[in-house]
C-alpha cells in the first residue's frame, strides 16, 4: 500500500506513549569523563569498534583545550581511555569525526573535521594508536567542514567520502573523496555534479533509498527559507557510480533550515525515510513510498514539533518491532517519539529519562553493555558526555545481524530483511553516518516484540550476493561475512579457516552455530562444509 494511502489511516488512531523501565545516565560510572567547550554547531561522539571485537569502542572531539575522548570498551558497556597513547594530535577546531577502513586491512580509521583549519585523516595502527596520514593521502581541506560521510558510492570495495562544507562566505564547496586503492583519495564532487555550490551544508548521508544495489547522496543545506529556497536540500540518485540530482521529482529536495540526514523505516514498508531537522517551522518527515518519491508525513505522525532539531535517529528503544525518532533540540527538551504503528506518535522522552534540556546536538546508539538493546551517547555544549543504558528493551525478543563485506569490513548499503513468527517483515542498511555529527554500531538491530523466532532472514550485499537463513533463534548477534567460510577473515579460504571452524564447533562457540537456530549440531558442521567447497564468489 502507497505511503499517501496509509497517511490519513494511521493518522485516524492516537498513540499515547505507554510508560517503562527508563534510560539510566551511566557515564561517570561506566570510565566516561569527558566534557564538551562550546561550539554553535556542536560536536561529535561515535560508537565505533575500533579493535574489532566485536563490541562498540568510542570516541569523541569538542573536550577542554582540543582534546579528543577515544575509550575501549569491555563488552559490557565498561571504558577504558586509550586517548593518551593514540597519538592524535589534539586541536580546538575539531567539531566533528567520521571512522571506516579507507586502507582496507582490517580496522576503522578516523576522519576529523575541523573548523577553518585543515581536516585530518588518522590511519588504525592497531592497539587504539593512529598515524597522521594526511599528506600521504592528498587530503587536508580546510573547509570550514561541518561533518563527513563514508559510503563505496561507486562499489569498487574501497570506501569514499564526502564531505559537508558549511560554505558562508563561498570560498569552499563541498566534497566527494574517491578512494583511489593506494592510500590516496581524488576528490570528484565537481566531475560527478555533487559539490552543492554556494550552499551551507550540514550533513550528508549514503543510503540505499530504491533498493538497486548502490547509495544515492541526501544532503541538509541551512538558511533554505532565508533565500527563498535557493538552498535547497540536494537529493542525488545513484546510477552505477554516476548522480544524477532527483530533488525536486522525487519530493526530497526540501526548504528549510536544515542540519540532519536521519535514516530509517518508520512506516515500515521496508523503504528507508529521512529525517530532517529544522529550528521553530518543524521538523521534516520524509516516508518514501517505494517508487521513487516520498511524501512529508510530519503532520501525520506527529514528529514536527521541536525548538531548534539537531541530530535525529531511527531507533527501535524499546524492542517493539517499531523504529522510534530520538531528536537533539538545542532550545528545549529533547524528544523520544515512541512509534508502536499508530499515529500520531507521542513524546516519551520525559517517561524514559532522556528529555534533557541542555544544548543538544548529536547522538549516536549502540548496544553498548551487550544485553540486546540499544544504547546512547549524547553531546551537549559545556556539559558532560551522557550515555543513556537501555532497561525497556530488555522486555522484549531482538535480533542483531552484523555483515562483513568482501574486504572485511561493514560494506555500505548491505542489506537485511526479515521475517518473524508473527508474520512482521523488517529492514535495515548498513549506513555509516545518519544523524547529525554522528555514527551509530554498524550492526543492524532488529526488535522482535514477543516474537518466539524468525523464519526467514536474508543478507544481500550490494554486488547481489546474498545468504538467506531460516528459522533463526531470537536474542543473538548473528555474523555474516561475504564470504561465509572464510572465518579468519584474511580474504582467502584454507585450511585455516577450517581448523578455526573445529576449534569453535568443539568449544561450543555461538557463531559456529552455522544455521543460526541454537542448536549446535551436524547440520553446522556439514552446512560450514558446503560453504568451504563453495569458495568465495
Amino acid at each position: 500500500m502507497k505511503t499517501q494511502e496509509t497517511l490519513m489511516l494511521l493518522a485516524m488512531a492516537g498513540s499515547v506513549a505507554s510508560a517503562g523501565d527508563p534510560f539510566t545516565e551511566e557515564a561517570a560510572s561506566r570510565g566516561l569523563d569527558y566534557t564538551f567547550t562550546d561550539h554553535m554547531f556542536g560536536y561529535s561522539a561515535l560508537f565505533v569498534d575500533f579493535d574489532m571485537d566485536g563490541d562498540p569502542d568510542l570516541f569523541a572531539v569538542g573536550g577542554d583545550s582540543g582534546k579528543v575522548g577515544l575509550w575501549e570498551n569491555d563488552g559490557a558497556g565498561n571504558f577504558s581511555d586509550r586517548a593518551p597513547q593514540a597519538r592524535i594530535p589534539g586541536s580546538t577546531m575539531y567539531v566533528a569525526a567520521a571512522s571506516a577502513d579507507f586502507d582496507n586491512d582490517g580496522d576503522p580509521d578516523l576522519y576529523l573535521c575541523n573548523w577553518f583549519e585543515p581536516d585530518v585523516l588518522l590511519r588504525n595502527d592497531g592497539d587504539f594508536q593512529f598515524t597522521d596520514v594526511t599528506a600521504e593521502a592528498g587530503l587536508g581541506s580546510d573547509g570550514p567542514a561541518s561533518s563527513a560521510s563514508w559510503t563505496d558510492y561507486d562499489n569498487d570495495g574501497w570506501l569514499d567520502f564526502y564531505v559537508s562544507i558549511w560554505n558562508l562566505d563561498g570560498r569552499a564547496e563541498s566534497l566527494l573523496y574517491h578512494n583511489n586503492g593506494d592510500g590516496t583519495f581524488t576528490d570528484v564532487a565537481l566531475e560527478l555534479g555533487v559539490q552543492d555550490p554556494k550552499s551551507l551544508a550540514f550533513q550528508a548521508c549514503f543510503f540505499d533509498f530504491d533498493r538497486d544495489g548502490d547509495q544515492e547522496l541526501y544532503t541538509t543545506n541551512d538558511k533554505g527559507y532565508a533565500r527563498g529556497c535557493d538552498w535547497p536540500n540536494r537529493f542525488f540518485r545513484n546510477d552505477g557510480g554516476v548522480f544524477a540530482d532527483i530533488g525536486a521529482d522525487s519530493g526530497a529536495g526540501i526548504c528549510c533550515n536544515a542540519m540532519n540526514v536521519g535514516v530509517g523505516d518508520f512506516d515500515r514498508n521496508l523503504y528507508p525515510d529521512v529525517f530532517v531537522t529544522n529550528t521553530s517551522e518543524g521538523n521534516i518527515l520524509l516516508l518514501n513510498n517505494g517508487d521513487g518519491t516520498y511524501t512529508d508525513g510530519s503532520g501525520a505522525t506527529g514528529t514536527s514539533p521541536i525548538a531548534v532539531g539537531w541530530a535525529g535517529q531511527f531507533l527501535d528503544y524499546d524492542n517493539n518491532a517499531y523504529q522510534d525518532l530520538f531528536v537533539c533540540d538545542m532550545s528545549g527538551p529533547d524528544k523520544l517519539w515512541h512509534n508502536d504503528g499508530q499515529w500520531p506518535v507521542s513524546d516519551a522522552a520525559a517517561d524514559m529519562g532522556v528529555a534533557d534540556a541542555n544544548k543538544s546536538f548529536s547522538a549516536s546508539y549502540a548496544d553498548a553493555d551487550g544485553d540486546g538493546d540499544l544504547d546512547m551517547v549524547r553531546t551537549s555544549n559545556m556539559n558532560p558526555l551522557a550515555l543513556y543504558i537501555n532497561h525497556e528493551g530488555e522486555h522484549r525478543r531482538w535480533l542483531r545481524v552484523r555483515t562483513l563485506g568482501m574486504s572485511g569490513h561493514p560494506t555500505p548499503g548491505t542489506m537485511v530483511e526479515i521475517l518473524d513468527a508473527n508474520g512482521v517483515r523488517q529492514y535495515g542498511e548498513v549506513i555509516y553516518n545518519a544523524g547529525y555529527k554522528s555514527q551509530n554500531e554498524l550492526v543492524i538491530h532488529f526488535g522482535l516484540d514477543d516474537a518466539a523466532s524468525v523464519a526467514r532472514v536474508e543478507i544481500a550485499w550490494p554486488d547481489g550476493t546474498t545468504r538467506v537463513l531460516e528459522d533463526v533463534a531470537v536474542n543473538q548477534v548473528i555474523l555474516a561475512r561475504y564470504c561465509a567460510a572464510d572465518v579468519t577473515d584474511d580474504g582467502t579460504i584454507d585450511v585455516q579457516d577450517f581448523f578455526a571452524f573445529l576449534d569453535a564447533f568443539a568449544a561450543d562457540e555461538s557463531w559456529a552455530d552455522w544455521d543460526a537456530n541454537g542448536i549446535l549440531d551436524s547440520d553446522d558442521f556439514f552446512g560450514f562444509l558446503n560453504d568451504l567447497a563453495g569458495g568465495c564468489s
